[in-house]
Parts: C-alpha cells; structure tokens; sequence
C-alpha cells in the first residue's frame, strides 16, 4: 500500500482464506471504490506476527498490545497491594471473567453441577445426587440425550475427572482456598497411621478415594453410552443425617410447603402460620431457632434461593411444558444485588444528610444559590439514591442513566431549568461523590461516624447472608459494591465541574 492508505505499516486482520487467497480489510479507499487486487511485492515484504510458527524469528516487542497491558494490570494489582502492607487498594470486585468460547458457558454450567452432586453426597455419605446428575444425560436408561455430550464424550470424561483431582486437592490443601485449621489425622480413618499432614497429598486419602468413586459413576456412565447393571440396579443411596439434621430438613421443608401453598392461593396465610410456630406469646420457643437464629436465616434464605431457581427450571426435575409469559418471565435477584438495594434505601436520608454534611467540610463557604436549599440538594440526593438502588438490584443502568441526563441536558420533567446546578456543580460532584462512599459502608454494615450537623440515625441489617467467602480477604458483597461504585460514576461524571 501507499504511505498514505490506512493499511500502511500496519498488521492486518485476515477475515477469509482458501487454498490460494486471503481476504482482508485494507481500510477505506475514500473515492476509489474498485476492486483492489494484488499485484506485486519486494521480496521479503510479508512478516510474521509473533503468535506464529515464525515467532522465534520475527518477533516484534509491540504484538498483541492489549494482552501485555492486561499482563501489566494484572501484576500490578500483586505488587501494588503486597508494597503497601495492606488489603485497601484490592479492587472491589472479584472478577470472574467472561470470555468463554462457544459452548463453555454451559460446559462450565454441567462442572458446577458435577461439584455441587458430589459435595452434597460427600456431606451425605450417599450417592444419590451423583446418580441424579448422570441421569439427565440420558433419556432412558441406554439411550443418551442427543444434545448433551454425544459426539464429545471423551472430552467430557477428561473434564469430569480432572474436577474430581481438583477436589481431591481442595481436600489437602493445595489449591488457592485453604482450611489449616483442619485436625489433622490418620490418612484412612482409624488406621493408626497419622497424624498426617494436612496438606500432603496421603491425607484424607479415604476422603480421596470416596470423591473418585462418585466421579466414577458419571465418567463410567458416559463412557459406556448407558446406565444399566451394577450401581445402577441399585438403590440410590440418599446417606445419613447428623445429629439434628432430621428437624432441620424437615422445618425447611414446611417453610417451603408454606410458601408454595401461598403462591398457589396468592396470599401470605401459610408463610404466616410456619412463621409463628416458631413462637409463643411473642417470644422465641425455648426448643426452636433461639440458639440458632444466624443458621437458620441463612438456611431459609438458600432455601429460597432455590425455590427461584426451581420456578425458572434450573434444577433436576423441570416442568418443560410449561408455557411463558408473553412478557417473559422476571428476572430472579440475587440475595447480595437485593440486600444492597434495601441498605441503600433504608439509609437514603443517613447518607444524603452524610453526603452533604461531609460536602460542606470540603467547601465551609457554600451557600446554596436563589431558589435552591439544602432540602432541594437533599431530595435530588433521595432519588438519585432511588434508582440507583434499582439498577443494583435489577441490573443495568437505565434508571441511572435517565437520572443523570438532567444534569447534563438542565431539563427537568421536560422542563428547561437554566440555573439548575450550574453554579456550584463542584460542590454537587463532592455530595454524591460521599454518597458513593457512604452507600458502600452501610451496604457493608460498616459504621458510619455521623459528620457536623447530621442527626440521621443509620440502619444496619445483619441478618443478611455472608459471602461464602468471608474469611479469605476477598471484597465484601463485591459485584454489589461494583455496581453501586459504577452507578454513581454515571451521575458524577454527569454533574462534572464548575469548568464545565
């Protein structure tokens, strides 16, 4: 190309090839829109990029710019952290990432599955789970079901097994989450040969041998193409209660009743009546949840989490027949996106009063400008709290978004205000740049020290669920804190500056 033509000097992405040509985009020809061919080239023009087989011979230190800057990133977050002593800078989300190819989302979906069956069995002593995930890839006994791994069986026993040596590492200690806490012991129970390591790869080996026997049900089924004979002319082993457990089960188990029943009626008389066995003249039953209440929240609010679950067809034993709304159906909430959502709101006018007390600090000589008060700041903080708590909960941001727009377009209700925040747009950025931060702290149950004037009381829930990883220094209700950090990003960057 000429010096001049966008392909000049540059790597091309190639979108097209056959035997004898390639197809590229060579940019735009501005008024020559003929064909353009091929004619010539100087000899050695055409390099190798460095993710070739050339690439020992013609790499080149700016390839593949946008992975060296995640490398970068990515690093940076170790060494930043590790030289400051402390936890303050890790971000506040753990991200999971999302590049997934095609059809590894749903190869990712059937691990999970595959981990929870043989947890649940491990804690059980059963199997029955395990056998339960085997079935759905069979529509009867010896006939597999045409879109679930025919065609990839192989691949599947390869994943399946080596999720089986991941946990058997999770049980010694050797991936990233550790538990050295654990007693150690005899590598078989009762053999007399520990103690053992917790961390060496002998221990648990009963444990050990227990997870590829599980596995083993699965990756023998898929290999052989049915599910007869053997295990499988047994009964599924649904294993043992602890002590308690029994009770336990069965309370969930009439909660749910309850609910059901109140979904069929569409009421709340059943939920009511589970509720208040639980009581007696107001108080807690001594025999109970009295000396439980923390377990048995958080085992109700997993029981709903599954119920939602149930209703959209994610579990074992589905209803495909089922015909949908023609709205289709609502989105099931997360128990952390809600959670957030309800401390935001039950703290709007602490964290507004926080806000704008806190803004007053930073700028000791606002005064609001005519026909603006403090109350007016205080509302404008109240609803843009609204539908913040709304996006969090439900996702996206178009509830921000729309919130935002009127302090760039200074149109309210479709109504022109001229003076709006113009004036003192740094002192408005300060507000909900606080809000922000408070917001995060309540939603986190952390307290919130009240500044000057403020006389709002803050709201704490801790009946709320922990993270299941509470313990390991991750960020606390992460995708929740990201999303509210995010939304109020919009309204900042919206409000800008006294510059403009």
């Amino acid at each position: 190309p000429r010096a001049t033509d966008p392909a000049a000097g540059q790597y091309i992405r190639i979108s097209a090839v056959t035997t004898d040509t390639i197809t590229v985009n060579v940019g735009d020809g501005n008024t020559n829109f003929s064909n353009h061919t091929f004619v010539s080239a100087a000899a050695n023009a055409v390099t190798f990029a460095g993710n070739t087989a050339n690439q020992l011979t013609d790499a080149q230190t700016a390839l593949c710019s946008d992975v060296q800057s995640a490398v970068d990133s990515l690093t940076s977050i170790a060494t930043t952290i590790i030289a400051a002593g402390n936890l303050s800078s890790m971000p506040t989300e753990v991200n999971y990432g999302t590049g997934m190819g095609p059809g590894e989302l749903k190869c990712a979906r059937d691990l999970g599955y595959f981990i929870d069956a043989i947890s649940v069995d491990m804690f059980c002593e059963g199997n029955r789970h395990t056998k339960e995930f085997t079935r759905q890839y069979f529509t009867n006994a010896t006939t597999p079901l045409s879109n679930g791994l025919v065609g990839e069986e192989a691949e599947s026993v390869t994943a399946f097994q080596t999720a089986v040596n991941e946990m058997k590492k999770a049980v010694y200690n050797a991936l990233y989450y550790k538990d050295l806490t654990v007693t150690e012991g005899d590598s078989v129970y009762g053999n007399g040969d520990g103690p053992i390591d917790r961390q060496s790869s002998n221990a648990c080996a009963d444990v050990q041998a227990a997870l590829d026997t599980l596995g083993t049900i699965v990756t023998d089924a898929i290999t052989a193409g049915n599910i007869t004979g053997g295990i499988w002319n047994a009964a599924d082993n649904a294993g043992t209660f602890i002590t308690g457990e029994a009770k336990c089960r069965r309370d969930i188990g009439h909660i749910v009743d309850a609910v059901a029943q109140d979904l069929w009626f569409g009421g709340n008389e059943y939920t009511l009546a589970a509720t208040k066995e639980y009581f007696n003249n107001n108080a807690l039953i001594s025999n109970g949840v009295d000396n439980e209440v923390g377990p048995s929240i958080t085992a109700f609010r997993r029981a709903q989490d599954l119920m939602n679950r149930a209703v959209n067809n994610q579990y074992y034993d589905r209803d495909l027949t089922i015909t949908l709304d023609q709205t289709g159906d609502p989105p099931v909430f997360s128990d952390i996106h809600s959670n957030a959502a309800i401390s935001i709101l039950d703290n709007k006018k602490f964290i507004a009063a926080e806000a704008y007390e806190r803004m007053l600090a930073a700028y000791p000589s606002y005064t609001p400008q005519a026909d603006n008060t403090k109350q007016d700041c205080l509302d404008d903080v109240y609803d843009v709290l609204d539908q913040i708590a709304y996006d969090v909960k439900h996702g996206g941001n178009s509830k921000t978004y729309d919130a935002a727009k009127v302090y760039v377009t200074n149109v309210f209700n479709g109504v022109a205000v001229e003076t709006f925040i113009d004036a003192e747009r740094d002192e408005a950025a300060k507000v909900f740049t606080e809000a922000k931060n408070v917001a995060i702290a309540v939603i986190n149950n952390v307290a919130v020290t009240p500044t000057g004037a403020n006389t709002e009381t803050q709201v704490f829930d801790f009946t709320t669920t922990p993270d299941w990883d509470t313990d390991e220094l991750l960020p606390q209700c992460g995708s929740a804190i990201a999303a509210t950090d995010t939304l109020f990003g919009i309204i900042i960057q919206a409000i800008g500056n006294d510059g403009g």
